[in-house]
């Protein structure tokens, strides 16, 4: 079996049968898409904050920029997690009021690092005595992770 029958066979079952474009190019770069998966799954699955506040984070960032295909993939994932429409649209509105503190904390911190390219300082301040550096890690890592993500999917004009 080769590596990248092994990949579509491991990405079909991921997604039930329905492998989203993104992967399906990426299948061309077998060994950069098992290298790729291996990271999204660091930053997705494993760590201190919840899959669910992970998810969040990276709905926002995909609203923010503006892709299509990972909003509507993070809108469905959102809604199977058990969000509200209501929650989810506030996130793509950016209604932190909606949060907890936590949460709209971080989500206020994900909008500034995409939106502004930096966390402020203040915003900053305020993460040091809510988050561990391993949880703020983590969150930038998502922000990150999306970002890329969002840029690939639009440049290339993927969709769901």
């Amino acid at each position: 079996m080769t590596e990248k029958s092994r990949l579509e066979e491991k990405l079909s079952r991921r997604f039930r049968g329905r492998i989203p474009e993104f992967y399906r190019i990426c299948l061309k770069t077998p060994h950069m898409l098992e290298k790729f998966l291996t990271f999204r799954d660091a930053v997705m699955k494993e760590g201190k904050l919840s899959p669910l506040l992970k998810e969040k984070i990276a709905y926002l960032v995909s609203v923010l920029n503006r892709c299509e295909a990972c909003t509507g993939a993070h809108r469905s994932h959102l809604a199977e997690m058990g969000c509200s429409a209501v929650e989810i649209e506030a996130i793509a509105r950016h209604e932190l009021g909606r949060f907890d503190y936590r949460e709209a904390l971080a989500l206020k911190a994900a909008y500034e690092a995409v939106n502004e390219g930096r966390v402020s300082e203040a915003t900053m301040s305020e993460v040091r005595k809510n988050f561990t550096e391993e949880e703020f890690i983590e969150l930038v890592s998502v922000v990150s992770l999306y970002t890329f993500l969002n840029t690939f999917n639009n440049a290339l004009r993927l969709s769901l």
